[in-house]
Parts: C-alpha cells; sequence; structure tokens
C-alpha cells in the first residue's frame, strides 16, 4: 500500500473506527513512523475535532513483563499472602486519559522485540489491554515492523495476530516521498534528483553493512548539505569532504549519482533571472537540468510571484507542465488559479491532463 493510500481518510477513518490493530510492514527508512505518528494524528485530529493522545513504546528495549505490571506480594483481610499486579508503566496514566478519551499506542519495531514480549503484547493489540487494566474505545494500536528479509532483527509474526489486525506492506512510491519532500521544503535539487533517479533509492536491504539510500537517509543527507552551506540555496558545496559526508549518509554509489547530477546547477537560470523575464530567461536543453529548475521555481513560489514563473513554466517540456501545475497550485494554496495564462493552457491541454492525472 502507498503512504498516500494509508494517509487517506478513505482507509484511515473506517480502520480507526473498527478498534482493530493496524500493523504496518516494510523496508527500513520508507517512513512508517511518520505516517503513524505525524500524519495519522493529525488526520484524526482534523475529523473527530479533538487532541489525540499518542503513546510510542519501543518493542526491543522492553521485556515482557512491562507490559502486565509488576506483580507484588500482599495479604487479603484475613491475612492470607495474595497478590496483585501493578498498572503497567507502558499504559497511559489515568489522568493523561481523562485529557485525552482518544489516542493512539504505537508499537515501533514490533517484530523486532523478543518471542516473550511479543506473547505479551499481544492483550495490547488484540484487547487494547495492559494486564488488568484496558484502553477505552477511543484507543487505538498501531505496530510499525521491518520485515524479516530486512536484516533488522524483524522475527516472523505469530499467525494468531495476524489473523487478527488489519496487516499492510508499505509501497515504496516516489511520487508520495517528492511531495511531501516538497511541502517540507527540502532543496529543490534534491526533489528534482528524487524525481529523476528513483533506481537510486533501495527497495531491499543491500547484501553488506554499508550506508544505503533510503527516504529516511537521503532526508538526512540533504539536511547536512543545506546546514554545511549555511543555509544558502545556492551555495551547496561540492567537494570532497561533503561528498564523503553525504555518502556517510546514502552510500558510495547513490552520493556519486547525485554529485554528477548536482553539477547540472551551473547551467540552470537565477530564480531572479527567471523573475526578471520568465519569457526569455534561460531554458535548459538536458532533462535532468529542467527537473531542477522546475524544482526550484516551486521551491520559491509564492501568490504574488506565482503568475509570473508559471509563464515561465509553460516553457518547459510539456510532458512535466501537469506535475508543476499540480505543485504550484499546492504551494500557493491555489493562487495560481488566478492566472489567465493558466487558463488558457488548461483549455490547450484537457487531454494531457486528464491522461496525467489518472
Amino acid at each position: 500500500m502507498k503512504i498516500s493510500q494509508l494517509e487517506s481518510k478513505e482507509f484511515l477513518l473506517p480502520t480507526y473506527a473498527t478498534g482493530r490493530t493496524l500493523h504496518i510492514m516494510g523496508g527500513p527508512g520508507g517512513g512508517k513512523s511518520d505516517v503513524a505518528r505525524i500524519s495519522f494524528k493529525q488526520a484524526l485530529e482534523e475529523h473527530y475535532g479533538e487532541e489525540f493522545g499518542q503513546v510510542v513504546i519501543d518493542m526491543p528495549s522492553i521485556d515482557a513483563v512491562d507490559f502486565r505490571g509488576f506483580c507484588v506480594p500482599t495479604k487479603d483481610s484475613n491475612g492470607n499472602p495474595i497478590s496483585f499486579f501493578t498498572r503497567s508503566g507502558l499504559m497511559p496514566s489515568e489522568d493523561y486519559i481523562a485529557k485525552h478519551p482518544r489516542g493512539m499506542v504505537i508499537l515501533e519495531e514490533k517484530n523486532a522485540g523478543d518471542t516473550l514480549t511479543n506473547k505479551a503484547a499481544n492483550m495490547v493489540t488484540l484487547e487494547r489491554r495492559f494486564g488488568d487494566y484496558k484502553l477505552p474505545d477511543g484507543w487505538w494500536v498501531v505496530c510499525l515492523s521491518n520485515r524479516v528479509s530486512d536484516k533488522s532483527g524483524a522475527s516472523k509474526p505469530m499467525m494468531h495476530s495476524i489473523n487478527r489486525e488489519c496487516v499492510v506492506e508499505l509501497e515504496f512510491h516516489m511520487p508520495d516521498y517528492t511531495t511531501y519532500w516538497e511541502k517540507t521544503e527540502m532543496h529543490p535539487y534534491f526533489v528534482a534528483f528524487a524525481k529523476q533517479n528513483a533506481a537510486a533509492f533501495a527497495t531491499e536491504v543491500p547484501a553488506e553493512a554499508k550506508p544505503f539510500c533510503t527516504p529516511r537517509s537521503f532526508t538526512s543527507a540533504a539536511e547536512w548539505m543545506n546546514f554545511a552551506a549555511g543555509g544558502d540555496i545556492d551555495a551547496l558545496p561540492m567537494n570532497d569532504t561533503s561528498r564523503a559526508a553525504v555518502a556517510g549518509f546514502i552510500g558510495e554509489g547513490a552520493a556519486a549519482t547525485l554529485f554528477a547530477f548536482l553539477k547540472l546547477k551551473d547551467e540552470l537560470p537565477s530564480i531572479e533571472a527567471i523573475l526578471e523575464d520568465p519569457k526569455t530567461a534561460k531554458v535548459p536543453s538536458r532533462m535532468d537540468a529542467v527537473y531542477m529548475v522546475m524544482q526550484n521555481v516551486i521551491h520559491h513560489s509564492d501568490p504574488d510571484n506565482v503568475d509570473v514563473l508559471w509563464t515561465y513554466m509553460e516553457r518547459l517540456p510539456l510532458e512535466i507542465q501537469t506535475s508543476a501545475c499540480v505543485a504550484l497550485l499546492d504551494k500557493t494554496k491555489g493562487a495560481l488559479l488566478n492566472s489567465k495564462s493558466l487558463g488558457n493552457w488548461i483549455k490547450n491541454n484537457r487531454a494531457l491532463i486528464a491522461n496525467t492525472l489518472k
């Protein structure tokens, strides 16, 4: 399942309403945690109009007894020895639940917990129960796991658990990641690289224990380059030190491909040149450079300049204009719709738009 499908209300709302545990599996660095902790929380809060609580449990770092609570010896009213279990420290407190009638318990790296811990966790995933204490109906359990093939310590899930959960595998779908990176304003040249070089990203964990390129490690590399440039979008360092640092995040092969791509930045018109004269500013001849300039335009767009920038965008190859239009509409919160030139473009390219948006 793609991230965009997971985050859709068509999937999320009925899945939450059932109260059944959702278990998302997928390779490392694919965005499972962000989907559960951020996207799910925001969408549910928007729908229900209230703040959702959130408790995150790191499965590999806890023991089975942590779910049940500790057994404490005592005596009954007749002096006979008995025992009781304390309230689990993993369960949200009564005060927290009172403030958050709805919420999520997220079990990170669920299948990387040891066998006994996973068995103990079944009371939470199957019954929303921590020992003798049960979560209220508004609370939902979400599990996140790597696959066994990912060499990340995950073991095979127990079949009786699978049969009681909604289990989905996260699919690598580059448009979902590039859309997210555009919204979070990743450096435009990095977004352009991702759009043109999806094959540089590993969908399977490599045989050797070395850095490899995933959406997570790619984001880290982009952040490093941004800090190294002092936040100056036009001053990305292209020296051996920066290349070695980036390779430390995404691996030697992906770093070599990325730096070869970034060298094209010298062929691009500046955003100032585009804004000054969008009808004559340079249009790159190479398609990978076209993607770079497109992302740079999207990155710098706002409601005040989008009409001018769209005039330039119309000079780029027709096959990328639809995706550029969608990105500009999103970035400027629909301001592009006020452009007269956009109206003419829509009239002249209806077939292309319909085919692209299928």
